[in-house]
């Protein structure tokens, strides 16, 4: 199933050839973009052979249409905020990490919630201590 991801704040499309892209910024204020494969789940990501991203970095994750970044601080800071589009008609939440080499998505909709990933269990205490999210946990 093919979905859409839209940037939170200016709602553009972010798909492209079966990936989402970003512009992303390293720890050393290096610029560049990124690839990630769309399905939850999936931590397979590509950037330009010369940009590097070391284990354990954090990554800004921007819109590549306006430029905002897509940190949830509202959330926690370690976490990416997007709008995903099924079928084109029903909206989710979808967090992730934005430390590199950590494997932990978050899917929302208003009645229900499912964690990704190996390290998913990492951050369910600030969506639990979230009035947004704490009845669906």
């Amino acid at each position: 199933m093919e979905y859409n991801y839209l940037c939170p704040k200016c709602r553009s499309n972010l798909n492209l050839h079966h990936r989402i892209i970003f512009a992303v910024k390293n720890e050393k204020d290096e610029r560049g973009l990124m690839l990630l494969d769309p399905r939850l789940g999936h931590y397979d990501s590509e950037t330009h052979p010369g940009y590097h991203i070391l284990e354990g970095e954090k990554v800004e994750f921007m819109c590549p249409i306006c430029h905002v970044s897509l940190t949830a601080s509202e959330i926690n800071d370690n976490l990416v905020k997007l709008v995903m589009i099924e079928n084109e008609n029903k909206e989710h939440e979808v967090y992730f990490s934005r430390v590199k080499g950590e494997k932990s998505t978050y899917w929302f909709t208003p009645e229900s919630f499912k964690p990704f990933g190996d390290d998913a269990d990492k951050y369910l205490e600030f969506f639990k201590s979230s009035k947004k999210y704490s009845g669906l946990l």
